[in-house]
């Protein structure tokens, strides 16, 4: 699972940014599951390949990132053992 801390391209993080950065184990629920997932934030070498996956979801990503001057942290978030 992929998080995008776009905040709609605005000058700061989104201040769930700060949560997932400090406490990185993290519980989300889809489809009335819950699952339990540890959050890190994507490297600069993993992001090339990850924008596009995140456009595909949501296309205004990409408008996002020209509004900016910030870079867009992008978490990944993989299950927790």
């Amino acid at each position: 699972m992929l998080l995008v801390a776009s905040q709609g391209g605005a000058p700061k993080n989104p201040a769930w940014y700060q949560n997932i950065a400090r406490t990185p184990e993290i519980e989300v629920r889809h489809r009335g599951n819950a699952i339990k997932l540890r959050a890190r934030l994507a490297t600069a070498e993993e992001k090339p390949a990850l924008w596009p996956i995140c456009d595909a979801h949501y296309a205004r990503y990409a408008d996002y990132r020209t509004r900016t001057t910030r870079d867009i942290p992008i978490f990944v978030c993989e299950p927790r053992g």
